[in-house]
């Protein structure tokens, strides 16, 4: 049982970029700002206006409160660059005042639930409080007919590689409800005003829960694969708010939700450009942080070798991503 609406094929795929992100994300003074302006107009070619807002928010440390509550030991299968991003685009949301819920499809077991519903504890301050709404069927992946009976299309990716073609099985990635609302407890944010959750196939919770969840500020979308990806666009995209942020952690990865992601923005005629969030940075011989082969961090690791000379990095082809993110235009 799915949703029954059927995409367009689409003609035009959208473009991709890397993400490259300065050193800074403290508050600044005039020295620092200048420093890190000239950091950041460097690497201006591949830096997102997320990250200069960062910068120029200056009264929040959004690197710190990112690189902290990321590093919560809260069961999450995601990477910590991943966990990071997302911490970082949900704070954005706040600061920047962007009207709306968050909203979690895919919760799972409430890893990045517990990462969302702390962030929201420490930088809400909308009145009345903002709430966090979670979905997942609590009985793994649904089936996925209609990606299946269609050919797999690449979208043009500037730069990047996607990790990996995976298509998702019926039952796959299954946490119970037990669990998650054991993970809410344990992390002391099982808020009754703040958390909202609904547990079923998304072609049927979402439509139901729609008008109660209102404007959304922040979409993280954790379905795998075509159906739960597809459904999630359709009954959730058009309540994200003017400047909202949305964040798809399976794009680079499974091909039913890079394919739904495509199809649908091309529909809608979508242009926003999405990023690339890459799953290894190095600091390079100019100083800069730089997207590289996921080797040379495993290399880093065992060598414990510093800055990484750019010539040294390799045809960018051999980059691999996840997950993409983009904000909504205003």
């Amino acid at each position: 049982p799915h949703s029954t609406s059927t995409p367009k094929h689409a003609v035009d795929w959208p473009l991709v970029r890397p993400s490259q992100r300065c050193l800074t994300g403290m508050p600044i003074s005039s020295a620092l700002f200048a420093t890190a302006l000239v950091c950041c107009i460097e690497g201006a070619s591949a830096q997102s206006n997320a990250v200069l807002a960062d910068m120029l928010s200056g009264l929040r440390d959004i690197n710190e409160i990112a690189h902290r509550i990321a590093r919560t030991e809260s069961g999450s299968m995601v990477s910590l660059p991943r966990r990071k991003l997302s911490v970082r685009l949900a704070a954005r949301a706040l600061l920047d005042n962007v009207p709306g819920d968050f909203v979690e499809t895919g919760t799972n077991s409430g890893g990045t639930a517990v990462l969302l519903l702390k962030t929201l504890l420490e930088l809400d301050e909308a009145t009345p409080k903002r709430k966090f709404w979670g979905f997942d069927s609590f009985r793994g992946l649904p089936p996925d007919e209609k990606f299946l009976r269609q050919k797999e299309e690449d979208p043009l990716i500037a730069s990047l590689s996607v990790a990996s073609r995976r298509v998702g099985t019926v039952g796959a990635y299954s946490a119970s409800r037990r669990v998650f609302d054991e993970n809410m407890k344990r992390h002391g944010v099982n808020l009754p005003d703040r958390l909202r959750v609904g547990q079923g196939w998304f072609n049927e919770t979402l439509p139901k829960y729609k008008n109660e969840i209102g404007p959304i500020s922040f979409l993280r979308l954790d379905g795998d694969i075509f159906t739960s990806t597809w459904d999630a666009m359709v009954h959730l995209y058009p309540q994200v708010s003017p400047g909202g942020y949305i964040y798809v952690d399976d794009y680079g990865s499974f091909a039913g939700c890079r394919l739904a992601i495509n199809r649908y923005r091309a529909e809608h005629n979508i242009t926003e450009v999405m990023t690339a969030e890459c799953e290894c940075r190095v600091p390079s011989d100019s100083g800069l942080m730089v997207c590289a082969p996921r080797q040379v961090c495993k290399h880093r690791e065992k060598t414990g070798v510093g800055g990484v000379p750019q010539a040294r990095l390799g045809n960018t082809r051999n980059i691999e991503f996840e997950a993409v993110w983009w904000r909504k235009r205003k």
